[in-house]
């Protein structure tokens, strides 16, 4: 019987103290786990459940590199990661980091894959060969010469996992692989975990810490759940995904056909465990669509304008190509607005010009009836809060709620009134206990949600958002969308970049289209989420549920939610 390539045994870690007069944090709890050769497994769990900590034990950075206490043993093809050094252990397990920036040092895209190979001691032709074939595989060919800062977060991810991959390692470790990424972005990477799989005449072993529960239905064999620190659960991809309830409460997603068959069943009485699309449309063959509900035509909004856009194009210095061409759309006061598109579509671009972080090129951007040009970005923030997709582009003060008090100071609010919004603001978002923590030294996840406090306690009237959902768990996706949702019942308008397509159709009322600069729709959630030939035409993924219901020959409007399809659904 041959040695598995990872045994975990009664592992225990504990960090310092983050406060003076703290304790040690323990991060993980006697943590037991055997994963097979070839083996697919996905860590699955909230924001401080231990995932990357795991992740950590599995390279050699706990112990050798990560301060704390280290307690169990670790084996990887059966040699003991406490008396085997990183460098050696990165010969065999090749590791991708969350913030895959941090990992990127070289001064260019081809000096960062040759980084690895060099340090193995392999001969220049090989380097050079290898160097070709892993930035084929992940999409980069061509960009040798690049600086590995100026690509965009997804290339940045792409070239990590190329500079590992092209050691040939026996062993993939991935912290939040697909995070933040557009949909072709993380199927391109998730395409070439299961190429790299299948074709490479080797066992490839993955271990994937994610929050992405769609990869995980698609992709995994096995999931393992952590909570605090401890194993919670362990099982198939359907075993597993099929506890909504229980994924729920522990605030871990689901895949969108787990929820829809969880629906069916509890309405039927009859037994439904699929997760992925074939399972699904095996499933439903007994079915018939009852047809859509009548639904009224939206007038258009008789609401004040919020925001209003006419004829906006931007150019960056330097540069020939045009960020934005010809961009008009009114957001109306009470308008949460989903802008939607691939990476370098012009949606961050789009929003940095509602609160003066860029100037149009052409055209004009009005706030609360106001023409934005000439206007300061510290005057225009009395109107619109900006939170960029980088939390730590705005993290700056010695505690957490210091970071939470100081927008609102600069906005005029003092003394008790400033007190009581700092205390509900950490409460909305569950981060009383880490008031006096340093945000600094707080996890990705964890600092995204002192970023998004900081940028809600200024309670503006308008709240411009780039990916806010990234690095957060689905719990706490669950406690900032309901917040924005009764802020918004307050007359709050939200504009919102998201790749996560569930996210808008669940909380927008109107979605915008981007594709290479240009608006392509502009009109209520349902109508273009619906569209899915226009979704496929800007590079977006329809959303599973649309997607099955197209399968199913459903009638239009095809539905986006899954409560909208099990309506659709009734016996043959």
């Amino acid at each position: 019987m041959s040695t598995p390539p990872i045994q975990i045994d009664a592992v225990s870690f504990f960090y310092p103290s983050l406060l003076p007069d703290g304790g040690p944090v323990q991060a993980l709890h006697d943590v037991r786990l055997v994963v097979p050769r070839g083996e697919f497994v996905a860590l699955m769990g909230p924001v401080g459940a231990g995932k990357s900590t795991l992740c950590l034990s599995l390279n050699g950075a706990i112990p050798h590199a990560v301060d704390g206490q280290f307690k169990g043993q670790v084996l990887i093809d059966g040699q003991d990661t406490r008396s085997v050094s990183m460098g050696q252990l990165s010969m065999q397990v090749g590791f991708v980091f969350e913030n895959a920036q941090a990992q990127l040092f070289s001064a260019t895209v081809a000096d960062e894959v040759a980084f690895g190979l060099e340090a193995m001691g392999l001969p220049v032709v090989e380097i050079e060969r290898r160097i070709v074939d892993s930035l084929a595989l992940v999409g980069l060919s061509g960009m040798e010469q690049r600086v590995p800062q100026t690509l965009s977060g997804g290339e940045q991810r792409r070239l990590a996992l190329a500079s590992v991959l092209a050691m040939r390692p026996s062993i993939l470790v991935l912290d939040e692989p697909t995070s933040g990424l557009d949909p072709l972005g993380r199927q391109h990477i998730l395409d070439v975990l299961h190429r790299l799989r299948r074709e490479s005449g080797r066992e490839l072993t993955v271990v994937m810490a994610t929050q992405d529960a769609e990869a995980v239905a698609q992709f995994a064999d096995r999931v393992v759940v952590l909570q605090e620190g401890r194993v919670a659960l362990v099982g198939a991809p359907r075993q597993v995904l099929g506890r909504v309830e229980q994924m729920e409460a522990w605030g871990i997603d689901v895949p969108q056909l787990a929820r829809l068959a969880a629906i069916l069943a509890a309405r039927t009485g009859r037994a439904f465990d699929f997760v992925r699309m074939e399972e699904a449309q095996a499933a439903l063959g007994g079915f018939v669509d009852r047809g859509p509900e009548e639904q009224e035509v939206p007038f258009p909004s008789s609401a004040p304008a919020a925001i209003e856009i006419d004829g906006l194009a931007h150019r960056y210095p330097g540069t020939q190509e045009w960020a934005l061409q010809d961009i008009s759309l009114k957001v109306a006061r009470g308008d949460w607005l989903a802008v939607v598109g691939v990476n370098g579509a012009g949606k961050s671009t789009l929003i940095k010009h509602l609160n003066g972080l860029l100037a149009p090129t052409r055209g004009n951007v009005r706030i609360c009836g106001r023409d934005a040009a000439g206007r300061q970005v510290g005057d225009l923030a009395h109107s619109v809060a900006y939170l960029p997709q980088d939390p730590d582009k705005l993290i700056f003060c010695s505690t957490v709620y210091q970071e939470v008090a100081y927008g609102p100071q600069q906005l005029g609010v003092t003394g008790r009134a400033l007190e009581d919004r700092v205390r509900e603001t950490l409460e909305w978002l569950d981060l009383q206990a880490y008031e006096r923590y340093p945000p600094a030294v707080l996890g990705y996840g964890l600092r995204r949600q002192v970023a998004l406090a900081s940028v809600l306690a200024m309670q503006t009237p308008i709240l411009a958002l780039d990916e806010p959902a990234v690095g957060l768990d689905w719990g706490a996706v669950q406690r900032l969308m309901d917040v924005l949702a009764r802020r918004r019942r307050d007359g709050m308008t939200v504009v919102m970049i998201s790749h996560d397509l569930r996210l808008v159709a669940r909380y927008a009322n109107r979605v915008a289209v981007l594709d290479r600069g240009r608006l392509i729709a502009h009109a209520p959630a349902g109508q273009v989420l619906a569209a899915v030939d226009t979704l496929l035409g800007a590079g977006l993924v329809p959303l599973p549920v649309t997607e099955l219901a197209r399968r199913l020959d459903m009638q239009s409007p095809l539905p986006v939610r899954a409560v909208e399809l099990a309506d659709r659904l009734g016996p043959q």
